[in-house]
C-alpha cells in the first residue's frame, strides 16, 4: 500500500544538488533473462559514466501482445557488509494498472513513470503489442538517488514479471555504496 508523502517529505527523493556525497556509488552488474518465449529478445546493459554515475540501457522485443494478467514485482533488499541482508522495498502490481498510474496523484509512482517516459518508447496504457521493440536508455543512476547519511552497503534491485505464478523475465541490478575516503574492498 502507497502512503502519500507530505512535501517536505518529498522533496527527499529529488536529487539534489547539496553538495558531494560522503559515498560513491558502485554498479558493479546489470542482468536481465528471460524464462518464456513471450519475450524471446531481452538485452540490458550498464555503462560508466563518472564516479558514482551510470547508465542503464533495457532492450526487449515481445512475440505477442501482453496478457492483462502479467505481474510485475520489484523489490530491493540491502545489507551491510558482514551483516544480514534485508527486503527493504517489495511491491507487485499488474503491469496494465502500473501503465495507469502513470498519471496517478502518488508522488513515487508519478515520478517513477515520469522517468520511464522520458527514456523509453512504453505505452502507457495496455496493451503492449507484439513485434516491437521497445526500450529504456540512459536511465541514469547517481549517488543523489540515495540520502547523505547512506551507509555503506550491498544494494540488488530485482525487476521480476510473472504470468501468473510463471516467471518470464528478470532484470537484475548489484551494486554497493562506499565511503568516500575508502576505493576497492
Amino acid at each position: 500500500m502507497f502512503r502519500v508523502k507530505t512535501y517536505e517529505d518529498q522533496a527527499c527523493l529529488r536529487s539534489s544538488s547539496a553538495g558531494k556525497r560522503p559515498f560513491e556509488v558502485v554498479v558493479h552488474n546489470v542482468t536481465c533473462s528471460t524464462f518464456d518465449s513471450l519475450a524471446p529478445l531481452v538485452l540490458c546493459d550498464v555503462n560508466k559514466l563518472a564516479t558514482s554515475r551510470y547508465s542503464i540501457n533495457i532492450w526487449f522485443k515481445l512475440s505477442r501482445t501482453v496478457p492483462a494478467h502479467i505481474i510485475v514485482r520489484g523489490i530491493i533488499d540491502v545489507g551491510g557488509f558482514g551483516r544480514k541482508t534485508v527486503r527493504f522495498f517489495d511491491i507487485k502490481i499488474n503491469v496494465c494498472d502500473l501503465l495507469h498510474w502513470s498519471s496517478s496523484s502518488v508522488f513515487l509512482v508519478r515520478q517513477v513513470m515520469d522517468i520511464i517516459r522520458r527514456n523509453g518508447n512504453l505505452p502507457l496504457s495496455c496493451p503492449i503489442e507484439a513485434d516491437k521493440m521497445y526500450n529504456l536508455t540512459n536511465l541514469v543512476i547517481t549517488d543523489e538517488l540515495f540520502p547523505m547519511y547512506t551507509p555503506a552497503i550491498h544494494l540488488n534491485v530485482t525487476v521480476n514479471f510473472y504470468d501468473k505464478e510463471k516467471l518470464l523475465v528478470t532484470y537484475l541490478l548489484r551494486g554497493y555504496t562506499i565511503p568516500r575516503n575508502k576505493r576497492k574492498f
